[in-house]
């Protein structure tokens, strides 16, 4: 079984598609709901797609982790994903082929190593020519691996592992 949270209905919208699709609708419960207000235990909590950094202060942070801590299982684990390295806060653009020919551009904005914060955007060139310029806008904080383990710790996680790598993961 899997529960999903988020504030914003039009990703929510996806997966409740994307479950019916699949035909595991019965095993997703779907909340339109900030997850520092949720109350279900769960084995495993995941943050992807590096929203950990939509908390901008230590305060807002610390406030995520426990409530998380709290709903966690014994056991149980809290997966976040980070992107950081000595370009982190370089601005420019990379671009990426798909393999429909479409062409996935993601821009760093703007980026400023004193603040830790940086504003990202993902812009699509479709095979067709058409663009979609700022598909999706991110304003974050990026948290240093030893900021977020230190908040996790006073959170009351008993310990933080870190991982630079996917493992075999490939990006097409």
């Amino acid at each position: 079984r899997a529960t999903a949270l988020d504030v914003d209905p039009f990703p929510l919208g996806l997966l409740r598609e994307n479950a019916e699709d699949a035909g595991v609708i019965d095993r997703v419960e779907i909340h339109e709901s900030d997850a520092r207000s949720a109350t279900h235990r769960a084995d495993v909590i995941v943050v992807f797609n590096f929203s950990i950094g939509y908390f901008h202060t230590r305060g807002a942070l610390l406030a995520y982790l426990r409530a998380a801590r709290a709903r966690v299982e014994s056991g149980g684990v809290l997966l976040c994903d980070l992107y950081g390295g000595v370009d982190q806060f370089e601005r420019g653009e990379s671009e990426l082929e798909l393999r429909d020919g479409t062409r996935y551009i993601w821009e760093q904005r703007d980026a400023d190593p004193l603040t830790a914060r940086v504003v990202n955007a993902m812009h699509f060139v479709l095979a067709s020519g058409e663009s979609i310029h700022d598909a999706f806008v991110y304003d974050w904080r990026l948290w240093a691996p030893a900021e977020l383990a230190d908040a996790m710790l006073e959170a009351g996680f008993a310990s933080v592992e870190f991982y630079d790598r996917l493992g075999d993961a490939e990006l097409d």
